[in-house]
């Protein structure tokens, strides 16, 4: 699934004036992942330094993790130029695609979340959906969707056993008697496959349909699954031919800043 590029908001980059303790300030959207601040030591525990950050061929260290109110940014990372007398265990690299995938990555994390919540909530709904689905669902969540299908299933059951003295319309007994029936089989076929299977008049269709989808868009199906893909930035040539024009999808601070960047070789 394409990532939503349009909602990425890029972090900004802000160079340190004199006498502020650091060399840079980083702001951020989204909590960054393994950025881990510099531990002060004490006499129980020694002093450990923050994460490695490797920005613009420099390698950097996180002092500080703090929230903010600027604008859309809600943390602010300092770092200052690494210490040489601590050893590097773990890089990290810092750049926009690093950027992009760490923002994906918080996106989807908390897209599961939800929806784990909503099907552990919604259990004895989400219990009849189609066999696929549920499959998905297990592979983004975590959750043990053959209990998930079981519980609904007993609840079905429950359901028809007590609607079974309800009023003696056929009509009606037919739809109880087919809810008693079905949850009966889907208790059965999920103690014996251990996987999670959903009502079959939802599971067939559901089928059919994605068979069809798929002999119609061979291409988007074959790609529902590829991963985030970049849009290179386009380099001209300027007008004096000395200068360059680079038309970019994102704002770039690197771009954006006074320092000198570093392109194919050249200043």
């Amino acid at each position: 699934m394409a990532a939503p590029v349009s909602r990425f908001i890029p972090d900004r980059v802000v160079t340190a004036v004199d006498g502020d303790p650091v060399d840079l300030w980083v702001y951020a959207v989204l909590p960054k992942e393994g950025w881990v601040p510099r531990s002060p030591g004490d006499f129980v525990r020694a002093e450990h330094p923050g994460s490695a950050i490797r920005y613009r061929d420099q390698i950097y260290e996180v002092m500080r993790v703090e929230e903010t109110a600027e604008g859309a940014y809600a943390f602010r990372y300092r770092l200052r130029p690494w210490d040489a007398q601590y050893t590097i265990r773990h890089l990290v690299e810092y750049t926009l695609k690093t950027q992009m995938e760490a923002a994906v990555a918080h996106q989807e994390m908390a897209r599961a979340e939800r929806l784990r919540s909503l099907i552990l909530w919604l259990f004895p709904i989400a219990g009849f959906a189609p066999d696929p689905l549920q499959r998905e669902w297990e592979k983004k969540t975590g959750l043990s969707m053959s209990w998930v299908s079981l519980g609904s299933a007993l609840c079905g059951l429950a359901l028809a056993f007590s609607l079974r003295n309800g009023p003696e319309d056929l009509r009606y007994l037919s739809i109880v008697y087919y809810l008693g029936l079905e949850s009966f089989a889907r208790l059965l076929w999920i103690a014996v496959s251990h996987r999670p299977h959903g009502s079959p008049l939802l599971t067939l269709p559901f089928l059919l349909w994605e068979e069809v989808r798929r002999r119609r868009h061979p291409e988007s199906a074959k790609d529902a699954g590829a991963a985030l893909r970049m849009r290179e930035d386009e380099v001209r040539l300027g007008g004096s031919g000395n200068s360059l024009r680079v038309r970019s999808w994102y704002f770039d601070s690197t771009l954006a800043g006074s320092t000198p960047v570093m392109y194919e070789g050249g200043c």
